[in-house]
């Protein structure tokens, strides 16, 4: 069993997860997903059955407990489908909810989880599971003998080396939030425009706005962008469906993050696996990116970034789009996750 949050291919920042589903799928049995949300999906393998919770489990409304009804038909799923094992991708309130059935069956649950936050319904879910899986240490900041890293889920598949890349644009591909510092980005794009020597470099930044703190931020800045007349050189796009991700990283020399996440943000290597270049100050890539020191950006002053941004446009030509694509191929691409992904749930299935 797979529960998700979002099973939805045209989903603003879970889209990726359709392609776990897909992945895993490929190597087991029958898989049941467990989606609290459905939206856009194309095929899906024919092992592969897919539910959503009820609005009100047995009549109770959630706000009453209602969830936690649910574990009655969740228990008979995992009868009737003779389930062997639940990995949860991020959803991890439904480790406690249903802890009672899986504890009665004796399922082995491994939960993914990459994210810098850490709550205490985190804390209680880690409790409910036998492994927790993260992208990197820092992807799940609590101490427990329980964690297990194995790297990121990248689609390689969906972002691979085009024949042609035109090197114009500096591009940023994310949520839209304080956290993820656009306006950092912004202040290194007025920083690039006064260097002298080169000619202008459009920055392009795309991606969902998730809550309302993130809705307040985006026009905020947007607010600044248009009053100093810079709208022409930064460029907020909205959101871009997942599907049309790969021509952005067609059209960039350089993939620049600055976010304080400190966990991998997925689309730094989605660029590489694109053989876009990429500049970040997120710590979680300093060992990927050992062979590359000029990929990370250790000083967050706008000038400084902007001086790396001019030394790797001028070298944006001798960069190899393949070896840059081999740091995610083999390593967190999407097919060797999901036995990675499987592996843990053998180890805790053979004790």
């Amino acid at each position: 069993m797979l529960i998700t949050y979002v099973l939805d291919e045209a989903h603003g920042a879970l889209a990726w997860q359709t392609g776990v589903a897909r992945a895993l799928a490929k190597k087991v049995d029958h898989l049941l997903v467990l989606s609290s949300t459905v939206g856009r999906l194309s095929t899906l393998p024919a092992n592969t059955e897919v539910i959503t919770p009820p609005v009100r489990p047995l009549g109770i409304p959630h706000r009453f407990g209602g969830r936690f009804a649910f574990n009655k038909h969740v228990f008979e799923l995992c009868r009737e489908r003779r389930i062997d094992a639940v990995v949860i991708h991020m959803a991890m309130e439904w480790a406690y909810i249903l802890s009672p059935t899986f504890r009665f069956l004796r399922l082995p649950v491994v939960m993914w989880y990459a994210h810098g936050t850490v709550s205490q319904r985190l804390r209680l879910a880690i409790r409910c599971v036998d492994r927790v899986i993260t992208s990197t240490p820092g992807g799940c900041r609590i101490r427990s003998e329980k964690i297990r890293v194995i790297g990121q889920a990248i689609d390689t598949d969906h972002f691979r080396v085009p024949q042609d890349r035109s090197l114009q644009n500096v591009v940023y591909v994310g949520r839209i939030s304080p956290r993820k510092r656009i306006d950092l980005l912004y202040g290194t794009s007025k920083a690039l425009t006064d260097a002298n020597g080169l000619p202008e470099i459009p920055f392009h930044v795309v991606g969902p706005l998730l809550s309302l703190e993130d809705l307040h931020y985006a026009h905020s800045l947007q607010d600044t962008i248009w009053r100093e007349q810079q709208e022409g050189n930064f460029r907020m796009m909205g959101f871009v469906p997942y599907a049309r991700l790969p021509e952005l990283y067609e059209s960039a020399f350089l993939h620049l993050n600055v976010s304080e996440t400190g966990s991998m943000d997925k689309t730094v290597m989605e660029g590489l696996s694109a053989g876009c270049p990429v500049l970040t100050s997120n710590p979680a890539f300093i060992d990927t990116l050992q062979d590359y020191p000029e990929f990370i950006a250790r000083d967050d002053r706008p000038e400084a970034i902007a001086e790396q941004i001019r030394h790797i446009y001028e070298r944006r030509r001798d960069y190899d789009p393949l070896r840059l694509r081999a740091l995610v191929d083999g390593r967190h691409d999407m097919n060797s996750y999901a036995d990675r992904v499987l592996n843990v749930v053998r180890e805790r299935m053979v004790k």
